[in-house]
C-alpha cells in the first residue's frame, strides 16, 4: 500500500504536465533500480536511506562549522606589501617584503642570516634574510612586477624552527599597479615669443611609462568659442629622465578670434615600462582658449602708500587679468579731479560724492586733468601697474582707459573701463616720540609729539596723587610706558591739566614734529608721578576737557575718550633697584639720577593694596634699604609696589610688573642655582688623568665646600667608596675633612683587576650612620698592548708657512722599531683627503684671502699599499695633477703593519696644496656690511707667494660688480620658460691694478647705493 502510494504521488506532476509538456521517457539509473527493488522487498528498512543520507549531510556541514581548536603555540604571519619603488637619481630604490611573526620562527643557525625554505608564487628572483629570529624580509633582484599578485610559500621543514607551527602557511598580496595622474593643463604663452601659443599637460606616472603605448593613446581635440571644431594640432612629448613625468604639447596654436578650448584625451591603452596591467582610467584635461578681446581690468584702487622716505604718496592701483606694457597702459590712461562741488547738487556737499552715471563731457571739460607718474615695475610687462597723483583728500577721480590695450601675447582690451575712485584720506598721526618715561628734576622738561593730517593736539597732564599710586599700579591694563586705565578712571586718582596747540594744515602728508615745555606743569609742589595723555583739537570747533569723559557703559566701566597716545612721566631724581633674595627678601638700592650717587635717608615703603605701608625703612650709607619677606601678605594687604621719598620728591617702583624687571637673555646667567641653606654641602670628585691602564695606581682628588664659603668643615666626617666594574666595592675608607676642603685619596689595584668604569663616592656621614651623596666621578681601566713600532710622516719641502704646487706634493714616510732601527719589508697603508678651504695664514689673519679656482667639492683617496726599504722608508709621490685645480687642505695618513700580523701604528700630516703661484688678501679698514653713501673706506690688497712671504704682482685688474636680483628666463624641465627670480652679477667698473710687495692700499667707490663686490682678477 505505502509503494502504490509513492508511485502515484511521484506520477501525479507527469499526468498534470502531459497535456501541456507531452510524454517523457526515463531509464532509472542502475542505484535507482537496486534501491527501487530493495524497497520493494524491505520497505521498511530501506525508506530509512534517504533520512540517514540527510542526517550525515547535516552532520557534516555541522562539523565543519565548529570553532576550530586555537592552537596556544601556533604563530601569526603579519605580510607587509612592498610599497611603490622610488626612483631616485641614483637609481629606483625598492622597497622590501617583510614576513613579521608573532614569535621565535626561524631556525637556529638562520637567525640573522640567509633563509632557505620560502618562495614566491609565481617565482621572483631576490633574497630571503632573517631579521633577527621573528621577522623574515625579501629583496627583489629587480623591481618588483608591477600590479601582479603573488603568493608566500613556505616548506615548514625547512623555512621554520623545529616544532614551529603557523595559523596559515601562505600569504597573498599584490604588487603595487600602474597608476597615471594629469597634474596640471594650462595654457602656455612664450615669454620670449608673443605668437607662440601652446596647450601644456603634465602627466605622472607611478612607474616608468611604457612611452610608444602612451604616445599611441594621446590625441587632441581643438573647438573654437562656438563649439566648432577645428583642426586638431600635432601633440609633442618630453619626459624626464626616468619616465615617471611626462609633458604633452600642442604644437603652436592659431587660437580662434572667439577663443574656444583644447581637449588631451588619454585612453586607457598603456602601462609601465616593465609590463604588467594597463592604466585603467580614462584620462581627460581641458584647457581654455582666450579670445582676441579677453584683456579686462579685474580691480581698481586708489592707496595711500610709503615711499622709501616712509612718506605717505597717493597712488592709483590697476590690476589686470594679463600682462601689459607699463608705457602702453600710461598712453592709455587718462585722469580727471572732478570739480568738488556739484552746481546741481541741493545740499551743496564739498566735496561733492560723484556717481559715474553723473560724470558727463560737461563735468569733464571743468575738470583738472590729472598729471600721472608711473612707478617702475621690475618687468617690462606686468599685470600691476601703479601711478603717482597728488590731489585733495576727499576729492572725487574720474578713471578712464582706452580699448583696444595690447596685451604680451597680443591679447586686447576689449572695453574702455570708466570708473570714479575717490581720493583717500592721509592717516592721522598723534604719537609721543621716542621711549623712556623718567623726567630729571634738573634736567630739561620738555616732551616731543609727532603730528601728521591732525588740526592740532590737545596735551592733557593728569598728576596721580601720592596716596592713588596703588590704584594705578593695581588697574593698568597696559605697561607704565603707556598705560591704560578701564575702572577706576584717570580722573578718581588725578588731578588734571591742559595744554593745546594748534597745527598748520598746508600739507596733510608731512609730519609735524613739536616740542612742548612741561615745565610749568612742574612745580616743586607738583612732582611724581603723571599721566599724559594725547588728543586731537580742532580750533574750529573745541572741545573742553570735561566734556571728554562721555560716562559710563553697561559694565560701569569708563569707556574710550578718544585719546590717541597715552604715556606715564615720572618727575624724580629719584631711581630705584629692587633685588629679591633666595629668601624672598628684598635689598632696595636708591641712587640721585643726576648725580650717579647712593640717596642717604630716603624713606622706603612697601605699599599693599588698600594703600596700607606695610613696611617703612631708610637707606644707609651705602643707599641700600632691606626689606623682610612680603609674600606673607594676601588680599587688601598684598604688597603691590614700593614708593621711596626723600624730601619734596617721590619715586615708586611696581612689583608686580613684568616690564619693570631686568632682562638678562643676552647674558650667560647659567650654572649652580643657590641654596638657601647656608651649610649645604657639595662634593667635587676628579682624578689625575682619567684613564689608567691595569695595575697602574688611581688617584682622585676632592674638593669640598658649603654654600657659605666662610664656613669652616674641619673634622667633618666623610666617606669614601670605590667600585669597580662589577659593582663590587673595593675599597672604603673614612676620612676627616681637613680646613683646606682638599683631600686626595689613592688606590693600587691588582694586575688582574677587571677593566671598565670604575665609581668612586663620597658621602657625608650622619650621627645615625646614614649617608648623604655629595659627589661621584668614574675613572677608566684599559687593558693597552704597547707598540713595537713608530711611524714618522711628512711633506718634502713643505714650508713652514705658505703650500706646496700639487706636481711637487711627495710623502716620506719612515718606520721604525722600538729601539730606533729601521722597520724594514713592512706593509704600509695610506689614504688622502682634500677638503676645499678659504686659505689663512698666520700673522696675516686680518685679510680674506680669495682663490679664484675654488673648488666645490673635497676627495677621499685610498693608495695602493706599499712597503719599507732597507731604511724603513717609503717614498710616495702623491700625483695631486689629476684633481682640479684649486686650494685644498691635503691630509694624509698612514698606518704601518708588524710582520706577519695585522698590529700597526698610524700617523699624519697635512699641508696647504695650491696650483696658485700667489694669493691676493684684502683687509678692510672698517665694517663693509653696511656703508653710508658717498662714505670714504678703503682696502688693503697684498699678495702672498708661496713662502707666505709678501711679493709684487702686476698684470691685475680690478673689477667692480654690483649684486642685483632679476628675472631670469629660464627653461623649464618641461621644456617651457619661465622668469625665475635669481641673483645677478653685473661688472661696473674694471681698471688695471699694480700691487707692490708692500701692498696697496684701495679706495672703494661708494657714489651709488646698492650691493658690490670687489674682486682682484
Amino acid at each position: 500500500m505505502l509503494i502504490a502510494t509513492l508511485r502515484w504521488l511521484l506520477r501525479l506532476p507527469g499526468r498534470l504536465l502531459a497535456p501541456l509538456l507531452g510524454q517523457l521517457s526515463w531509464q532509472p539509473a542502475p542505484w535507482q533500480r537496486w534501491y527501487g527493488h530493495g524497497l520493494r522487498q524491505r520497505p521498511w528498512h530501506y525508506a530509512g536511506l534517504p533520512l540517514l543520507l540527510v542526517a550525515l549531510v547535516a552532520a557534516g556541514w555541522w562539523w565543519s562549522q565548529r570553532p576550530r581548536p586555537i592552537d596556544p603555540e601556533a604563530l601569526t604571519m603579519h605580510l607587509e606589501a612592498p610599497g611603490l619603488t622610488r626612483y631616485l637619481e641614483e637609481g629606483p630604490q625598492v622597497e622590501p617584503l617583510i614576513l613579521q611573526f608573532s614569535g621565535s620562527a626561524a631556525p637556529l643557525a638562520a637567525v640573522d642570516g640567509p633563509a632557505s625554505g620560502v618562495s614566491l608564487q609565481p617565482p621572483l628572483e631576490g633574497r630571503w634574510q632573517w631579521e633577527g629570529d621573528d621577522r623574515l624580509r625579501f629583496d627583489p633582484a629587480d623591481d618588483w612586477p608591477v600590479g601582479e599578485l603573488l603568493e608566500v610559500r613556505l616548506e615548514k621543514p625547512i623555512a621554520l624552527g623545529p616544532k614551529v607551527r603557523l595559523v596559515e602557511e601562505a600569504l597573498v598580496f599584490k604588487t603595487a599597479p600602474f597608476v597615471a595622474t594629469l597634474s596640471s593643463a594650462e595654457f602656455y604663452q612664450d615669454p620670449t615669443d608673443p605668437s607662440l601659443k601652446r596647450g601644456a599637460y603634465a602627466v605622472r606616472f607611478s612607474h616608468p611609462v611604457d612611452v610608444l603605448d602612451f604616445e599611441r593613446a594621446l590625441s587632441l581635440q581643438l573647438r573654437d568659442g562656438a563649439a566648432r571644431e577645428l583642426p586638431a594640432p600635432q601633440v609633442e612629448v618630453r619626459y624626464d629622465e626616468r619616465k615617471l613625468t611626462a609633458w604633452v604639447q600642442s604644437s603652436p596654436l592659431q587660437v580662434p578670434e572667439n577663443g574656444g578650448q583644447l581637449q588631451l584625451q588619454i585612453s586607457a591603452s598603456y602601462g609601465a615600462q616593465r609590463g604588467g596591467p594597463e592604466q585603467s582610467e580614462v584620462l581627460s584635461g581641458t584647457v581654455g582658449l582666450p579670445s582676441l578681446y579677453s584683456v579686462a581690468l579685474y580691480e581698481m584702487r586708489t592707496l595711500i602708500v610709503d615711499n622709501e622716505r616712509f612718506e605717505p604718496e597717493q597712488v592709483l592701483w590697476l590690476r589686470f587679468n594679463d600682462r601689459l606694457r607699463d608705457r602702453d597702459v600710461a598712453e592709455g590712461l587718462r585722469v580727471w579731479l572732478l570739480p568738488s562741488i556739484n552746481p546741481e547738487d541741493k545740499r551743496k556737499q564739498n566735496p561733492y560724492r560723484w556717481s559715474q552715471s553723473e560724470v558727463s563731457d560737461a563735468v569733464l571739460a571743468s575738470s583738472e586733468r590729472l598729471t600721472l607718474t608711473a612707478l617702475p615695475s621690475e618687468d617690462a610687462f606686468s599685470e600691476q601697474h601703479s601711478f603717482r597723483f597728488r590731489a585733495d583728500p576727499g576729492r572725487r577721480l574720474y578713471v578712464e582707459i582706452d580699448r583696444g590695450l595690447r596685451a604680451f601675447g597680443g591679447f586686447l582690451l576689449g572695453e574702455r573701463q570708466r570708473q570714479v575712485q575717490s581720493v583717500p584720506d592721509y592717516p592721522s598721526l598723534l604719537r609721543f616720540v621716542g621711549d623712556g618715561a623718567v623726567l630729571s628734576l634738573r634736567g630739561e622738561r620738555r616732551i616731543s609729539v609727532a603730528a601728521r593730517n591732525v588740526p592740532g593736539l590737545a596735551l592733557e597732564v593728569a598728576r596721580i596723587k601720592p596716596d592713588q599710586l596703588q590704584h594705578l599700579v593695581q588697574y593698568n591694563q597696559g605697561n607704565f610706558d603707556g598705560p591704560s586705565l578701564y575702572q577706576p578712571s584717570v580722573d578718581s586718582l588725578s588731578e588734571r591739566f591742559e595744554h593745546r596747540v594748534e597745527l598748520s594744515q598746508a600739507d596733510p602728508a608731512r609730519t609735524d614734529y613739536q616740542g612742548i615745555d612741561l615745565g610749568e606743569y612742574f612745580r616743586p609742589d607738583r612732582h611724581g608721578v603723571f599721566l599724559l595723555r594725547l588728543f586731537e583739537h580742532d580750533p574750529a570747533d573745541p572741545v573742553e576737557a570735561d566734556q571728554r569723559y562721555p560716562g559710563e557703559d553697561y559694565s560701569g566701566g569708563q569707556r574710550w575718550d578718544g585719546a590717541k597716545d597715552a604715556r606715564l612721566v615720572l618727575l624724580t631724581d629719584l631711581g630705584i633697584v629692587a633685588k629679591t633674595q633666595l629668601d624672598r627678601t628684598r635689598q632696595v638700592f636708591v641712587m640721585s639720577l643726576s648725580q650717579g650717587t647712593p640717596v642717604v635717608g630716603a624713606t622706603v615703603r612697601a605699599v599693599g593694596r588698600n594703600g596700607e605701608s606695610l613696611h617703612v625703612v631708610r637707606t644707609g650709607s651705602d643707599g641700600r634699604a632691606d626689606l623682610p619677606d612680603l609674600s606673607e601678605y594676601r588680599r587688601e594687604r598684598q604688597a603691590v609696589m614700593l614708593t621711596v621719598s626723600a624730601g619734596e620728591d617721590l619715586s615708586f617702583l611696581p612689583l608686580e610688573d613684568s616690564g619693570r624687571r631686568l632682562q638678562l637673555s643676552r647674558f650667560d646667567i647659567g650654572g649652580e642655582v643657590n641654596t638657601l641653606d647656608p651649610g649645604k654641602l657639595k662634593a667635587w670628585l676628579f682624578s689625575d688623568r682619567g684613564l689608567y691602564r691595569p695595575g697602574d695606581e688611581l688617584h682622585v682628588g676632592m674638593i669640598v665646600r658649603a654654600s657659605d664659603w666662610s664656613r669652616s668643615l674641619t673634622g667633618l666626617p666623610l666617606e669614601f667608596e670605590l667600585s669597580d666594574p662589577r659593582g663590587t666595592r673595593v675599597l672604603r675608607q673614612r676620612l676627616s675633612l681637613d680646613a683646606s676642603g682638599f683631600m686626595e685619596q689613592n688606590y693600587q689595584p691588582a694586575w688582574t683587576a677587571p677593566t671598565g668604569t670604575w665609581e668612586a663616592r663620597l658621602s657625608l656621614v650622619a650621627e645615625d650612620e646614614s649617608r648623604e651623596l655629595l659627589g661621584t666621578t668614574t675613572l677608566q681601566v684599559r687593558d693597552f698592548l704597547p707598540d713595537r713600532m713608530r711611524v714618522k710622516v711628512a711633506f718634502e719641502g713643505a714650508p713652514a708657512q705658505g703650500w706646496l704646487s700639487p706636481e711637487a706634493v711627495a710623502a716620506q714616510i719612515r718606520v721604525e722599531n722600538l729601539f730606533g732601527t729601521p722597520a724594514q719589508d713592512r706593509r704600509v697603508s695610506a689614504s688622502l683627503r682634500l677638503d676645499p678651504v678659504w686659505p689663512s695664514f698666520s700673522g696675516y689673519s686680518d685679510y680674506r684671502f680669495h682663490d679664484p679656482q675654488r673648488a666645490k667639492e673635497g676627495y677621499d683617496e685610498a693608495l695602493e699599499d706599499r712597503r719599507t726599504d732597507a731604511d724603513g722608508a717609503v717614498q710616495w709621490p702623491l700625483d695631486l695633477q689629476r684633481f682640479d685645480r684649486a686650494t685644498y687642505q691635503l691630509r694624509l695618513l698612514t698606518q704601518a703593519f708588524e710582520a706577519g700580523g695585522g698590529r700597526g701604528v698610524a700617523a699624519q700630516a697635512q699641508v696647504l696644496v695650491s696650483s696658485n703661484p700667489y694669493l691676493v688678501g684684502l683687509k678692510p679698514e672698517g665694517d663693509l656690511s653696511y656703508l653710508r653713501r658717498g662714505a670714504k673706506m678703503r682696502v688693503h690688497a697684498l699678495a702672498l707667494g708661496p713662502s707666505a712671504q709678501p711679493i709684487a704682482v702686476d698684470g691685475l685688474q680690478r673689477v667692480l660688480i654690483e649684486k642685483r636680483h632679476v628675472s631670469v628666463l629660464t627653461q623649464q624641465d618641461s621644456g617651457l620658460y619661465r622668469y625665475v627670480s635669481q641673483q645677478r652679477l653685473d661688472e661696473r667698473d674694471r681698471q688695471p691694478l699694480a700691487i707692490a710687495a708692500a701692498g696697496d692700499w684701495l679706495a672703494l667707490t661708494t657714489e651709488q647705493p646698492g650691493d658690490f663686490v670687489l674682486e682682484i682678477r
